[in-house]
């Protein structure tokens, strides 16, 4: 199931037969939740606008998924565990055809390259402007992500501009094409050696 938040006066197209559920209302958004075959199209209205800048004759490329996930921690084996796990999965999706962007992976080397705080304002501004830029959520649900404040903050923008949000728990989905599948993630056949 794909789960999508709208506002009032926000759009989805749906190009076949879909079930729609109303999961959720938060606020002034609903949350709803879309089953339908993987052939069957669900597109915002904002991602809809953003392919028509691009021409009916050249599709906008591939999906940039943000991928979310806990680090603080006072400890530092819980903190080295996360930052090798994201680093892991996010390999594994690369793999996988999911162009994908740890912001995690970014922010720690960088800081620990000049003295620069993970946690500042400076960093929570780089993430969302990231994330804004990315066109689904991927929250990797390692220990801490459902006290993780910046877990918490991503979900809750991506809610807040109707990005899809996806749960990738790695105790559940060793097999991530299958997970891909089940979640309606498109990638793109692997390019042939020329």
């Amino acid at each position: 199931m794909l789960v999508l938040s709208r506002r009032p006066g926000q759009k989805i197209e749906v190009d076949g037969p879909c079930t729609v559920t109303l999961v959720e209302i938060c606020g002034d958004a609903a949350r709803l939740g879309f089953d339908a075959e993987s052939s069957v199209t669900i597109l915002r209205d904002d991602a809809r606008d953003r392919q028509s800048r691009h021409g009916a004759e050249e599709p906008p490329g591939p999906e940039l998924c943000y991928l979310a996930s806990p680090y603080r921690s006072w400890n530092l084996a819980d903190r080295v565990a996360r930052f090798n796990a994201v680093r892991q999965w996010a390999g594994r999706l690369l793999r996988a055809g999911v162009l994908v962007l740890p912001p995690l992976a970014h922010t720690i080397t960088i800081a620990d390259g000049f003295d620069v705080a993970p946690t500042s304002r400076a960093w929570q501004r780089w993430d969302t402007t990231i994330l804004r830029r990315c066109d689904r959520l991927i929250v990797l649900q390692l220990p801490g992500w459902t006290t993780s404040r910046g877990v918490e903050a991503e979900i809750r923008e991506a809610d807040r501009i109707g990005m899809p949000v996806h749960y990738l728990d790695p105790q559940l989905h060793e097999d991530v094409s299958s997970w891909l599948q089940n979640q309606g993630i498109f990638t793109p056949p692997p390019e042939s050696a020329a």
